[in-house]
């Protein structure tokens, strides 16, 4: 079976959501499927999880672009420099919608024409979308009937609806492209009920749930008569460690200790702070 793992901005991070398709790739190429991991992240290079060397690697924003995409390049060019050609008293007035239409056709009108070119070529059987901010792109690019599309959500369905949507056009843009779905994953029992007021078609729904790998080794030794809390996960403000940090302040009790055990993630230093 010819499967792609599909993503947008995922390089150079250590999300969850980036391990979790890394290690979907992986475990279908072990198991004899042609598999593709494919990205459109125009600001980094470098994937942090490793891909199984039977796993295909290809970021479509390094890749020279189809005609309609240099068309998309352009209209983004002359969106920028508009405002040195026009006096400043009528650029004020417009300012403002021209950055809206600028953003829409550099995040989502490029990245479409990328991922329709990878699917139009690619002869995909499954497509696999992980992360919040393909959900309003990459559905539209799939051919509705030639190609299974699966999309996960690796968050509470209401989060990544609603509360990772920059605007109204584009959390529109995700009801539309989740309905677009063979089947949509969510992490917990409850979330099929939240994701179901964005999904019109209930069956498909799926409930699969997160894990971690077993821990071996004597990494915490157990004290008598004293409470350790330990939270795992990467410093990522979407973690909320500062509140942790903040509610635990209120312990004032020698008895108790609290750990955070994570890969810092650009969140370390106001954690520590």
């Amino acid at each position: 079976m010819k499967i792609a793992i599909c993503m947008m901005r995922c390089l150079g991070v250590g999300y969850g959501s980036v391990k979790v398709a890394v290690s979907l790739a992986n475990e279908l190429a072990k198991r004899n499927n042609d598999v593709s991991f494919l990205c459109y992240d125009e600001t980094q290079e470098k994937l942090e999880f490793r891909l199984d060397p039977h796993v295909y690697f290809l970021n479509f924003a390094k890749v020279r672009p189809v005609r309609l995409l240099k068309v998309s390049r352009l209209i983004i060019k002359i969106l920028y420099n508009i405002p040195s050609i026009l006096p400043v008293f009528l650029y004020k007035h417009i300012e403002e919608p021209l950055y809206q239409l600028r953003w829409f056709i550099q995040d989502n009108i490029s990245p479409f024409w990328a991922w329709k070119m990878a699917f139009n070529r690619g002869g995909y059987d499954v497509i696999s979308v992980h992360g919040s901010d393909a959900i309003s792109i990459i559905p539209f690019a799939v051919h509705p009937t030639k190609t299974k599309l699966i999309i996960t959500l690796h968050s509470q369905p209401q989060a990544e609806m609603e509360r990772f949507s920059l605007n109204k056009v584009i959390f529109r843009a995700k009801v539309k492209g989740l309905n677009k779905a063979d089947k949509i994953t969510v992490l917990q029992k409850k979330f099929i009920a939240e994701a179901g007021k964005y999904c019109k078609d209930k069956e498909k729904l799926v409930y699969i749930p997160n894990f971690i790998h077993e821990v071996t080794g004597n990494y915490h030794k157990h004290i008598e008569n004293h409470v350790n809390i330990i939270a795992i996960g990467n410093l990522v403000k979407e973690k909320n460690f500062d509140i942790l940090v903040q509610s635990f302040t209120m312990v004032r009790s020698d008895n108790w200790s609290c750990d955070i055990w994570g890969k810092d993630c650009g969140e370390k230093e106001t954690l520590k702070n």
